[in-house]
């Protein structure tokens, strides 16, 4: 399925309108999006949506379902691949390009691990 289908309008959104509507996708939603992709582009497509949309829920709203991926190896993948990746789960062409660029990449994180 193709972005627009998944996400109709989105290219006449705001980025503001967009990551609004990001935030209410459930987690269960999230995990159903990533798991289209094969590997590594599902770990680092899962790592950047936790980062942008669950990474700042606490305690008791944490949300647990990506944390597979969470503590999976950093592996490089395919920025073209990434970016289109990013727009099938909703982010705009915009957010999904200033996303993938080398410089934005968060280094993976584990639980526990230092900074």
């Amino acid at each position: 399925m193709k972005p627009s289908q998944l996400w109709p309008n989105q290219h006449l959104k705001s980025d503001t309108q967009i990551k609004a509507e990001l935030r209410q996708v459930k987690p269960d939603d999230w995990l159903i999006m990533i798991k289209a992709f094969s590997e590594p582009l599902r770990t680092r497509l899962a790592n950047l949506i936790w980062w942008d949309f669950c990474g700042e829920r606490i305690g008791t709203e944490r949300w647990h379902n990506l944390d597979l991926y969470l503590n999976a190896p950093h592996v490089d993948c395919d920025v073209d691949e990434l970016k289109k990746a990013l727009m099938y789960c909703g982010y705009s062409e915009q957010m999904a390009t200033a996303r993938v660029k080398p410089n934005i990449f968060l280094p993976v994180m584990r639980r526990g691990e230092a900074v």
